[in-house]
């Protein structure tokens, strides 16, 4: 696990940057030396099944920046948690770092806060650690993008926020208001922003249909994503109702994701593949677009649902042992004859 190390810290010369934990600064660099940085951004949304379930809902909302801070995202704080302790909450450093976000105890009050009302503010509880982690992070992402408006700081502040939260502020302005030549902060900035990405849930590409073609890019966005059984909910894949701990999607929660996804969060399918059945309104047989959901009964009634494609082909997560795929069904006799029936899945508004 990476530590703040003392050396470092003295060169940093900013006090309120001595205990700074050193995964707290993860970002996909862009260098862009313009007078701009709010055009940088670290990653984006999360990608469900990198982090544990516990979590992601703190990871998504501490993560979300918006304007206070729009290079911020819950992708970058992810990886920052993995590389600081691996999401261990009762981690401490060599040095004295504490919980899943390293925080030193000189500065933890600081940034402490009471994320889950539970009465108390520890850097061992992820709630509040997470929280504070973003709140850091925004505070110090404001610095960088201030100093590089007004001249004092060279580069991206991403890049730049990476540098001083391993080194100092102190730091990156000694150098010349660039990443210092410290090999343990360039090799430190190199690594996490490496990883941001591994982090970041994939963007389905552009789609210049309609809704139904959203749907379909959104579905495919995950093909050769593993089938678990119960995987999958609204934001990509999930651990499901297995013990095997891999994350993936079942049928009905590759459509749930689809059509959360491409209808922009207006529409949240049920989790059950006979429930799914119930919703939009009944199609033909030979009147199947894109994006229609396609039942068949195999292991009994109504229990696989597909993504049509057109053509007479289906995107679906299939069973145990397999993955996303797209596979010919209008003309497959196996799937002819189990097929029940379609349904057309249509936003409340264009």
């Amino acid at each position: 696990m990476p530590g703040r190390t003392l050396a470092l810290a003295a060169v940093g010369g900013a006090a309120v940057l001595l205990g700074l934990p050193l995964a707290l600064l993860l970002a996909v660099t862009v260098l862009d030396h313009t007078d701009t940085p709010a055009a940088t951004t670290a990653g984006g949304r999360l990608r469900a099944d990198t982090v544990p379930d516990a979590y992601r809902d703190w990871i998504t909302a501490a993560g979300t920046g918006s304007d206070r801070c729009p290079q911020l995202s819950p992708a970058l704080l992810a990886a920052q948690l993995a590389q600081e302790s691996g999401f261990n909450p009762r981690a401490v450093s060599a040095v004295g770092a504490q919980g899943i976000a390293q925080f030193m105890p000189g500065t933890w009050p600081t940034w402490a806060v009471d994320a889950d009302g539970n009465g108390t503010a520890s850097p061992f509880d992820p709630a509040d650690a997470i929280t504070a982690q973003g709140r850091f992070m925004c505070a110090l992402l404001a610095d960088t993008a201030g100093g590089i408006a007004a001249g004092s700081l060279t580069g991206d502040p991403v890049s730049l926020a990476l540098a001083a939260y391993n080194c100092g502020l102190g730091c990156v302005r000694a150098a010349g208001g660039g990443i210092p030549a410290i090999g343990e902060t360039r090799d430190y900035v190199t690594r996490i922003t490496a990883a941001v990405a591994d982090y970041t849930a994939p963007t389905p590409p552009p789609v210049d249909g309609g809704f139904g073609e959203r749907v379909v890019a959104a579905a495919q966005a995950w093909t050769d994503t593993p089938y678990v059984w119960g995987g999958g909910n609204e934001f990509g894949p999930t651990t499901g109702t297995g013990t095997t701990g891999t994350a993936g999607f079942d049928c009905s929660g590759l459509t749930l994701y689809a059509v959360y996804q491409a209808s922009g969060g207006a529409i949240r399918l049920p989790h059950y593949t006979g429930d799914q059945y119930q919703q939009g309104v009944p199609v033909a047989a030979g009147d199947i677009h894109p994006g229609d959901l396609i039942f068949f009964d195999t292991d009994g009634p109504l229990s696989h649902v597909a993504i049509a494609l057109g053509t007479g082909q289906m995107i679906h997560a299939p069973r145990t042992g397999k993955t996303v795929e797209t596979v010919t069904w209008a003309t497959d006799p196996y799937w002819t004859a189990r097929y029940t029936g379609t349904r057309r899945i249509t936003p409340s508004e264009p």
